[in-house]
Order: C-alpha cells, then sequence, then structure tokens
C-alpha cells in the first residue's frame, strides 16, 4: 500500500522541514504625501465648469426641463443664422438695419437642461409686431411650458405642422448649474454680439462683405 505523504506549512524539529518566513510588506513611506488625511476618504469630489452654452432647441433624442420661475426667460432681439448655426445677440442702435430681416427674431432665452445634464438656452418665438405665430414656434412654446414640471421630448411632425409632445416620468430632477444668469448669457454669446452697423455678420447679410 502506498502512502500519501503531506507536508503543511508548519516550522517544526518534528518534520525537519524549515519554511521561509512571510516577505516584509512594502515601505509606505515615502507615498505618505499621497495619501487622504483620516476621515476624508470619502470626500474627493469634482466641478464641471461650465465654458460653454449653446443656443438652440432641443435635439429629436434628447429629454428636457425648463426653468421653472418664467419670469427669468428673458426676451431678447437676435439674429438667427439657420445655416450657420449661429445666434447673435442685437444692441437696439442696430435694429432700425435689420427691420424686415427675416432672421431678426424676438426671442425668449429659457434656461434648459437635459437630462445627460448640459445646460442651454432654447429660444422660444415670441409673436410677430401682429401678433401672430406660426404652429411649430407655438407648439414649442407649449412644450417648454410643460417642461417646467416633466422631462419633455420634442418630435418634428410635418403631417401636423408643428411638434408632438412627449413626457416622461423619471425620478431625478434636473442639475442647473450654480451661476447667475448674467454670467450664463454672457458665455452663450461670447463674441457673438452685434453692436455697430459695420459688424462682419451684417455687412454679409447686406451684401457689402468685402
Amino acid at each position: 500500500m502506498q502512502n500519501d505523504t503531506v507536508i503543511t506549512n508548519n516550522t517544526s524539529a518534528d518534520n525537519g522541514i524549515e519554511v521561509p518566513p512571510p516577505e516584509s510588506p512594502a515601505d509606505l513611506d515615502i507615498f505618505a504625501k499621497y495619501a487622504l488625511p483620516k476621515g476624508q476618504e470619502s470626500v474627493v469630489t469634482t466641478k464641471k465648469l461650465i465654458t460653454q452654452v449653446p443656443v438652440r432647441k432641443p435635439g429629436r433624442e434628447q429629454w428636457v426641463r425648463t426653468e421653472l420661475n418664467p419670469e427669468r426667460w428673458h426676451p431678447f432681439p437676435l439674429l438667427e443664422l439657420k445655416e450657420d448655426g449661429e445666434m447673435y445677440l442685437v444692441a437696439p442702435e442696430v435694429h432700425e438695419h435689420l427691420a424686415g430681416e427675416p432672421s431678426f427674431i424676438a426671442a425668449r432665452l429659457v434656461p434648459s437642461v437635459t437630462d445627460g445634464g448640459v445646460f442651454f438656452y432654447w429660444p422660444i418665438r415670441l409673436p410677430d409686431s401682429n401678433g401672430r405665430i406660426n404652429p411649430w414656434h407655438e407648439s414649442a412654446a407649449t412644450a417648454a411650458e410643460i417642461a417646467r414640471e416633466k422631462w419633455v421630448r420634442i418630435v418634428a411632425n410635418r403631417s401636423l405642422g408643428g411638434y408632438d409632445v412627449l413626457t416622461a416620468q423619471f425620478d431625478r430632477e434636473p442639475q442647473w448649474p450654480d451661476l447667475d444668469p448674467a454670467t450664463l448669457i454672457g458665455t452663450a454669446f461670447r463674441g457673438k454680439t452685434i453692436d455697430t452697423i459695420d459688424h462682419p455678420v451684417l455687412l454679409r447679410l447686406k451684401g457689402r462683405a468685402a
């Protein structure tokens, strides 16, 4: 009969086997300066800086919320260049030079945020001087109003001539930036203000660009 011999990690004079001692732990003193202070192990946080603020309508796949307080939906005169995808603030002294220009509009800049946490201004067109507003702009205004309290997604419905408004029941609340409106609007229109009649954008629009 064959005998099985089991060797255990046990230093003993009885079996004559000497097991080497475990290796010493690495010296961590050189890393001490990187360690978190005791009691602060869970307080490492980051803060996302707002360096860009888009001015646009929501994407067709985005869920959005709008600022609850409508008094923060500030109206502004804007020059909307759709082909360039750009929007400019227009100073009062330039208004008369843009009279009759289809791209010169009045809109409320509605503070909005996507479900992904992106803050932007949603320009909601105001009625024209005769009080008229087309169905697209009217349905967008309705969607923005609903989005004050519900997550909303807008989908173009060309047969209807306006937007279908979808709502969702998300548990999370919108995350708004901790910045004042002047800072946010200033960021949105940084380098995009028209305050002189010889502004390059205005000259190009009037066909007088060099």
